[in-house]
């Protein structure tokens, strides 16, 4: 089997700096293991449900595999759990100058006593990658007031209108909210929180699970761009795509490319992979994710902000959710392959729970008809 490399960096596919080109070489090394397992596997005989979670950037595709993690995995233990609290803490100071910048943009007025503390939090607060982020006690008390603040109140309610749009990852209200427990001195994140913290997937991530006696392999890989140009033929004997889009994405542009809408760029892709020959054998399963977000967004941003949903001319969230799932679907062009929609939010753990049942069965029909135990699929 062909092996695959993945960049980590957006738009730069060379590595720069012996850190990136150590980090590409342990990333094509752990392929070429891949490769070599899946290729044992295969002569064993065994059958191994093969699954890959596709998706474009910030669509939810981590967050559902972390679910998975959470349900038919052992969880995450102590450590593991430690090992998220860089990240947490990264999401909530990068969220607070995000929310600073959009209040200078669109002059809003802080308190006086925000401004005293924004200065405090830029003088204290990291910016470089390799800096020590960490919310102490009195880190968190100042982002606790200004996450209060009425200016950054009306920045982050205003987020989502076209004439005061700015990025903030989904997660952030969720943390603000608990920053007096991320602040303590013995904090640990929850399994909650680690399904809330954004970490840009880079090159693969795999989990094997059992359930119910059946073998799943499932593989994460990277999102956006750059991490997307080489891995779909590594993955062409796969049993099932799980391919996640973001609902709420329809009026918000890529993080590597502010001139792209989201939910194009993601309609773009499902045809591409939906319609590859890699793929022509294999369970195309389209999640129709962030749900919970969009039912909101709906009732006052319309999907036509979207272009490639511009000529939709009906309204309300049940048409509008219709609609983008005929898109979706009939962008689908091969005549042989059956698209199985599924619309969920990855953050809720009973939801995953329950849909990935459904998954189970279509992948392991998919399976038995391949060896020859079910007339059809």
């Amino acid at each position: 089997a062909d092996s695959c490399w993945f960049v980590s960096k957006m738009g730069n596919c060379l590595a720069e700096t012996d850190e990136d080109r150590a980090r590409l070489s342990l990333e094509a090394k752990r392929n070429k293991q891949l490769d070599k397992e899946l290729q044992l596997e295969e002569k064993a005989g065994r059958l191994v449900h093969k699954l890959l979670l596709l998706g474009a950037g910030e669509s939810g595709k981590s967050t559902f595999f972390k679910q998975l993690v959470r349900i038919h995995d052992k969880g995450y233990d102590v450590n593991s759990r430690r090992a998220f609290e860089r990240s947490i803490y990264k999401n909530i100071i990068n969220s607070v100058y995000f929310l600073f910048k959009a209040v200078d943009t669109y002059g809003y007025t802080l308190d006086s006593k925000t401004v005293g503390l924004r200065d405090f939090f830029e003088e204290t607060a990291p910016v470089d990658e390799e800096a020590n982020w960490l919310i102490d006690d009195k880190m968190g008390d100042a982002i606790k007031a200004i996450w209060t603040d009425p200016a950054v109140q009306t920045a982050f309610k205003n987020r989502d209108d076209k004439a005061t749009m700015f990025y903030l990852f989904d997660g952030a209200e969720y943390f603000f909210n608990k920053i007096d427990e991320v602040k303590a001195d013995k904090y640990i994140p929850d399994e909650e929180d680690i399904v809330r913290c954004r970490i840009r997937t880079s090159g693969i991530i795999e989990k094997s699970f059992e359930i119910k006696g059946n073998h799943f392999r499932i593989f994460d890989v990277g999102g956006q761009r750059a991490e997307r140009r080489k891995w779909i033929h590594c993955f062409q004997n796969v049993t099932a795509v799980m391919f996640i889009a973001s609902l709420s994405c329809y009026n918000q542009s890529l993080f590597e490319d502010a001139s792209s809408n989201r939910m194009t760029e993601a309609i773009l892709l499902f045809e591409d992979i939906s319609n590859s020959h890699w793929f022509a054998e294999t369970a195309i399963i389209l999640f129709l994710n962030k749900h919970d977000i969009f039912q909101q967004k709906i009732k006052s941003i319309p999907i036509t902000e979207c272009p490639s949903l511009a000529h939709f001319e009906g309204e309300g969230y049940e048409k509008s959710l219709a609609f983008i799932q005929m898109v979706f679907e009939t962008s689908c062009q091969s005549p042989s392959q059956c698209v199985y929609t599924h619309v969920t939010t990855a953050t809720n753990k009973q939801n995953v729970e329950s849909i990935f049942e459904s998954v189970q069965d279509i992948v392991i029909r998919k399976s038995m008809a391949e060896a020859g135990l079910l007339v059809n699929a």
